[in-house]
């Protein structure tokens, strides 16, 4: 399919919203009108007339056309103008397609950050909910699903200027799930990497915490993430642990969590380490508790595996769980899905996270033929997880990603008084996150929030990269004491 965009600039904002109707078709851009012939299109015209703007948009779809016309006032606002094209397109795309979005025309990957815009403006949850569903066709549900995260997240510690989270990226797995996509590396291809990676991430971690502390910078959370932490070995998850809490600061009663993706990775040696180093919350994530689901996603482990996981980390005194479950995974069942989760409840983890399947291109499920997503499944199992979860949690966290089977969201629920605090400020992009290792991103955001700044600090993607550009990369880290003020030292 191919948008046309015709005498204005809203290109990637509606680019967004068709995608939502043509996901895995895509929406070319073009500029101009369609030619002659051309049978599969959506255009959207805007001219300027003497008393105000004219909008116009076409959808032809397999012979079958339809069109739309509005207008404006004379604006700049590029906010208005592409709501008004989008307000023109959507009923048009709903009716051709039979395809109608739970989130109707929000397209943003944080649809909280709007929802707490208006609370904080004064409005009611009752007549936010009522705003979102009348004025961007968002269902009853999600909208729903959004204000009561939206109000849990309100009751949250307020942000400090000097305090902040940091991320250590471990981008590496013992085995490649098929439906991931992240930037990790398999023991059997890059097991060679894991000592000298490790090896850079402790300096590095010296260096940037080196940088903190000079710009008096305290640590509110710190989230060791991957790829799958615990894919290390115990000494080494030990040194890069025990490196973390040497070389930063922590507020009083701060978050700490690990990552344990993998529940075949799990023992009693790591959970000492990890314990030893502070950890406060560890995430074991089995994604489903189905036998054969687990097999068709190339997850080479057992639900008695995850289960005894749990039960390790619930010995060695760790305060919060979390697991983790997709919905959407080939073979899987609203039923299956179900019976998954209601195990994982029973369990008692303190945090439960659904995600929605999101499969992008460079996962091997994409690259397979043949391979059909269970886009109703997977909405009717979110659906079945909100309600069942909504009984003893609450929805701290929501956000979405491109490429998400039903355009749907992923939901961290949490037992009251253990929201983490990290999932929150990443998503809420108004806290500086400090990232060391591979693929990490480091986040400063500006101390004065009403500037909304944010400056980025990319790191080299690959463990090799990073290992044979270690000085470049720390030579990066310099631009963490300039945004604060601070004169930079030497690195090395």
């Amino acid at each position: 399919m191919t948008l046309y965009i015709d005498g204005h600039s809203e290109r990637y904002e509606l680019q967004a919203l068709c995608l939502l109707f043509f996901a895995g078709e895509g929406a070319a851009l073009r500029e101009g009108a369609p030619p002659d012939g051309d049978e599969r299109f959506v255009h959207t015209r805007l001219h300027e007339e003497a008393e105000g703007l004219r909008l116009f948009v076409r959808v032809c779809l397999s012979g079958e056309c339809r069109e739309a016309g509005g207008s404006l006032p004379h604006t700049e606002d590029h906010i208005r103008i592409t709501h008004a094209f989008a307000r023109l397109l959507y009923p048009i795309l709903c009716n051709l397609t039979g395809i109608t979005p739970p989130w109707g025309m929000l397209t943003g990957v944080r649809p909280v950050k709007l929802f707490l815009r208006r609370l904080e403006a004064g409005m009611s949850p009752e007549a936010v909910e009522n705003y979102f569903c009348t004025e961007q066709a968002v269902s009853r549900e999600k909208a729903r699903l959004a204000c009561e995260t939206a109000l849990v997240q309100r009751s949250l510690p307020e942000l400090d200027e000097k305090r902040v989270a940091l991320y250590v990226s471990i981008p590496f797995c013992p085995t490649r799930c098929r439906y991931c996509s992240f930037v990790s590396q398999t023991i059997e291809r890059a097991g060679h990497l894991l000592r000298p990676y490790a090896e850079k991430l402790e300096r590095e971690l010296q260096l940037l915490g080196e940088r903190a502390g000079r710009a008096g910078l305290i640590l509110e959370s710190a989230y060791v993430g991957g790829g799958t932490p615990t894919t290390l070995d115990t000494p080494l998850l030990g040194r890069i642990l025990a490196a973390v809490r040497k070389n930063f600061t922590f507020v009083p009663g701060a978050e700490f969590t690990v990552e344990a993706g993998r529940p075949d990775t799990f023992t009693p040696e790591k959970c000492g380490v990890m314990k030893e180093a502070g950890v406060t919350r560890v995430s074991v994530n089995p994604q489903s508790l189905c036998e054969e689901v687990l097999r068709r996603a190339g997850r080479p482990h057992t639900a008695r595996q995850a289960e005894d996981a749990l039960r390790m980390a619930r010995e060695a005194g760790f305060g919060t769980l979390n697991m983790d479950l997709i919905a959407g995974l080939e073979g899987d069942t609203p039923e299956t899905f179900a019976a998954s989760l209601r195990q994982v409840m029973e369990w008692g983890p303190e945090n439960i996270t659904v995600h929605a399947l999101s499969v992008k291109r460079s996962a091997w499920l994409a690259e397979e033929r043949g391979t059909v997503l269970a886009h109703d499944t997977a909405r009717e199992s979110v659906a079945l997880s909100c309600r069942m979860l909504m009984e003893a949690y609450r929805p701290y966290y929501l956000y979405r990603q491109k490429n998400t089977v039903g355009n749907l969201e992923n939901t961290g629920w949490s037992l009251p008084g253990h929201e983490s605090l990290y999932n929150v400020r990443i998503m809420d992009e108004n806290q500086t996150i400090l990232s060391a290792g591979a693929g990490g991103v480091t986040k400063l955001a500006a101390p004065d929030a009403a500037e909304r700044k944010i400056q980025r600090i990319f790191h080299c993607k690959y463990p090799y990269e990073y290992i044979s550009r270690f000085e470049g990369e720390c030579a990066k880290l310099s631009e963490v004491e300039k945004f604060y003020g601070i004169c930079p030292a030497n690195v090395l």
